[in-house]
């Protein structure tokens, strides 16, 4: 096989790639756009939301389900957070442009939410 031959199969084999790659991303999307978090199969959209529901529950800004009480652990939170970010990390180039952008705005809210609930923490108290 010549040079020249070599690289047609080389671009032939990489637009069929290229191809087959977007094929099942639209399929994928079809397929999450259809039924929402927890109807009976795990999807992207629904890790996320475990992961931020968790750190929403450590920053108190949902009560805890089985106590009904909101309850503040800052170092609990950051574990979803991190873990979101190292999701975000890992996956980059292999998302769907929804997924990357549902990522992307979880995570820069719960980092946003650290942060506020951080500084109010370490706030002095008000004086009379």
């Amino acid at each position: 096989m010549t040079d020249i031959q070599k690289k047609k199969v080389d671009e032939d084999w990489k637009r069929q790639a290229s191809s087959e790659k977007e094929t099942e991303s639209r399929k994928f999307e079809e397929e999450a756009s259809k039924g929402g978090p927890y109807e009976g199969q795990m999807n992207f959209n629904s890790l996320v939301s475990m992961f931020a529901t968790q750190a929403m529950l450590f920053l108190g800004a949902i009560p805890d389900p089985q106590t009904g009480q909101t309850r503040l652990d800052l170092e609990q939170a950051r574990i979803p957070i991190d873990a979101l970010e190292m999701l975000q990390i890992k996956t980059k180039g292999n998302l769907t442009a929804q997924e990357a952008e549902q990522l992307k705005k979880v995570l820069s809210d719960l980092q946003m939410a650290f942060v506020q609930v951080s500084q109010k923490e370490q706030a002095p108290p008000p004086t009379e």
